[in-house]
């Protein structure tokens, strides 16, 4: 029996070959959310069929994602390929790591031999008290022989205490710095003992063959998001801008040398198209409960509800002449159906620590209108816009951005491209050669009581001062409220020569400023409703 057992998995063996190759991640798409990465391997395939284990394969995998591809010396047919977890084997040292844990020995070796060192002097000093007891003043010592004695005890017991001290001093600077390398060691090692992914194949071949394995699959923890830096050399100048990507991943494999595209798609988002069921109208119904042989029976109609339901599926240092930047924004672009790609020239190294890395990506340069913008009831400030149009065409994302004017650095803004505008408004930092103030003028204000109904009357004055040394042009938005009761009525009283928009309430004005010249603009409106209510949201 242990014969015919014996054969069967010899044949078993022979026919069904087993080879375990490493892999290397060769290249990677990140997207908004998830990443595509290219594994490679090389193996040896035996004829007939075998099975080719793939390593070094990420735990956070989509496995859905899988796609294999084998270029041979021979004819091969993939017959399977799957995804496994492996448990039982980690991934191996890193030099690093290697590096940490040697450094760790050795401060173990010196740790023990200065430990070894205080003991010597213990065991002295130990002997050094037994002497003294020896030539006490029963053992019939001369003054001169014991003056000596005790010369020497002294001399000696100052040595001991001195060497004692210095390696009581090594030992403690050892132990916090082997807490040090063991701590960082630990941290890493938390890393490396956690499972690893396989991808496993089956294969055949005619004949034996060489070949190259291409494993292409998506994988979570991995990102991106864009950041932009703006630059202005002034009003007369265009706006300068350099899209860059934070890259972060924490797959559990660094990415050494990779080709790196950036994507603004996102295969994570939900792509079922939405249905449009029937909209039922009914009369209200509340729930009743009746108690019926100690059961509660619900007796009402049910309602049907239309929802859709979704799958769950720095600041740049300054260029200076002389100097080039250090983001090199020459990746190419191109664009599918769904999204715009952008190829990084060099190979690039992403390690897998979640942090952020500073990739450029592209650089434009953008015709720009400059104009102020102020809106004093939130903010006092005089805001520089700079209106790009045609603005579709860069392909951006919503993002923060470094603002750069003149050569300086004047703080972030951002960047929301999600608007339907022919034109992008960038923000370029406020101006603080614009003064601008908004108050209430009293003399305005007034509440008063006509008939059935209360009035209440405010008014507002804004002043604009340029203290630059060129003119200015300048909008101005405030707003007065927007009555959504027939029973509540806004009339404005005096717009103060501003556009006024009656169904959003708004008030603008777009003025001219001479340098030094002030200028001051007043509103008045008035709220009335029934004196026996109370509304809120006048002013």
């Amino acid at each position: 029996m242990k014969k015919y057992i014996s054969i069967l998995i010899l044949t078993v063996s022979t026919l069904f070959a087993q080879n375990e190759v490493s892999s290397e991640i060769t290249s990677a798409t990140v997207y908004r959310q998830n990443a595509q990465l290219v594994s490679e391997a090389e193996g040896k395939l035996p004829a007939g069929t075998s099975e080719i284990v793939i390593r070094d394969i990420s735990t956070y995998i989509n496995p859905s994602s899988l796609q294999v591809a084998i270029k041979s010396s021979g004819k091969v047919s993939l017959l399977s390929a799957t995804y496994e977890v492996d448990y039982l084997k980690s991934k191996e040292l890193s030099a690093q790591q290697q590096e940490w844990k040697d450094k760790l020995e050795e401060l173990n070796e010196d740790l023990r031999w200065i430990r070894e060192q205080k003991q010597i002097y213990i065991d002295l000093e130990s002997v050094l008290n037994v002497n003294k007891k020896l030539g006490g003043a029963d053992n019939g010592l001369d003054p001169l022989d014991l003056s000596k004695l005790l010369e020497l005890y002294k001399t000696k017991q100052y040595e001991y205490n001195r060497e004692f001290l210095s390696f009581q001093k090594q030992e403690k600077d050892l132990v916090v710095e082997v807490a040090k390398v063991q701590n960082q060691l630990n941290q890493v090692n938390a890393k490396s003992n956690k499972p690893t992914g396989t991808i496993r194949l089956q294969v055949s071949a005619v004949a034996p063959s060489n070949a190259d394995f291409k494993c292409t699959y998506i994988i979570s923890n991995a990102g991106w998001e864009p950041i932009y830096d703006l630059r202005s050399e002034g009003t007369t100048k265009p706006v300068e801008l350099a899209y860059k990507a934070n890259i972060y991943q924490n797959s559990g494999y660094d990415w050494k040398r990779v080709d790196l595209v950036v994507s603004t798609g996102n295969p994570n988002q939900n792509n079922n198209r939405p249905i449009l069921y029937p909209l039922y109208v009914n009369y209200y119904q509340a729930y009743a409960y009746e108690q019926s042989n100690n059961r509660a029976y619900k007796t009402a109609n049910t309602e049907t509800l239309n929802m859709a339901y979704a799958d769950a599926p720095s600041m740049d240092e300054e260029v200076i002449e002389g100097y080039q930047n250090a983001y090199a924004y020459d990746a190419k672009e191109s664009s599918s159906q769904f999204s715009t790609q952008y190829e990084v020239a060099l190979p690039q190294n992403i390690p897998s620590d979640g942090k952020n890395h500073l990739i450029g990506i592209d650089s434009y340069e953008l015709e720009s209108e400059y104009a102020y913008h102020t809106v004093p009831k939130l903010d006092c400030g005089a805001f520089l816009l700079a209106k790009v149009s045609d603005w579709g065409q860069y392909n951006l994302l919503p993002g923060s951005a470094n603002l750069f004017f003149e050569g300086a650095y004047v703080g972030q803004s951002s960047i929301n491209p999600d608007v339907s505008s022919d034109t992008l408004l960038l923000s370029m930092g406020r101006d603080e050669g614009i003064k601008i103030t908004r108050n209430e003028l009293k003399d305005f204000t007034s509440k008063k009581m006509m008939g059935s109904n209360k009035k209440e009357t405010y008014a507002y004055e804004i002043e604009i001062r340029n203290n630059k040394s060129t003119a200015v042009e300048i909008e101005i938005l405030d707003q007065v409220p927007v009555s959504q009761q027939k029973e509540i009525e806004v009339e404005l009283e005096d717009g103060g020569g501003a556009q006024y928009n009656e169904e959003l309430g708004k008030l603008e004005w777009n003025i001219s400023l001479a340098p030094n010249q002030s200028k001051k603009l007043k509103f008045v409106y008035s709220v009335k409703y029934p004196k026996d209510k109370q509304v809120n949201g006048q002013k």
